[in-house]
């Protein structure tokens, strides 16, 4: 097996879609995959992850800074923003209301997990395991006709501006 063909299999056994919830209890690792497909700053994902009894915390790791583009950490701190926000959206899928606080002392966000007949997945939940921050080879292929117009549209959306 190539490295390539290794890191396909890994990236495709990690963004496998959701596994049904067997239990009353929340599968908290299960919540937690979805939060390592997060967007990150330079797809460092700078996050490390607290399981508690009704919760999750997102903390940082600072070991994956980039203090060159990042030296006031904005980033890495947006980036645990992001982890936690499909935390939140994992948790709705397996009938858990979320609510998050960011713990000053830590440095982390803490999402608390409760039981919510009303919460249910979405179709941002139905993207997470979508979304790609991968770098792969360019395949050279030209975009249909149809995806050129979707982005047209999307750059004449409300609050779109030109850059120059």
């Amino acid at each position: 097996m190539t490295p390539a063909q290794a890191y396909d299999r890994a990236a495709g056994e990690i963004r496998k879609p959701v596994k049904e919830r067997t239990g009353p209890a929340p599968d908290l690792r299960e919540m937690i995959r979805f939060a390592t497909l997060a967007a990150s700053s330079h797809n460092t994902q700078p996050w490390k992850f607290r399981i508690g009894r009704d919760c999750i915390e997102v903390l940082p790791d600072f070991s994956r800074r980039c203090p060159v583009v990042d030296p006031d950490d904005s980033h890495l701190f947006k980036s645990l923003g992001c982890a936690a926000e499909n935390l939140v959206h994992a948790a709705a899928a397996q009938g858990y209301q979320a609510e998050t606080l960011f713990n000053p002392l830590a440095e982390s966000v803490r999402v608390l997990l409760e039981p919510s007949p009303a919460a249910q997945g979405g179709e941002l939940f139905q993207a997470i395991t979508v979304r790609q921050c991968t770098k792969t080879l360019y395949d050279g292929q030209p975009l249909a006709a149809a995806q050129l117009r979707q982005l047209e549209q999307a750059g004449q959306s409300p609050g779109v501006r030109p850059c120059c």
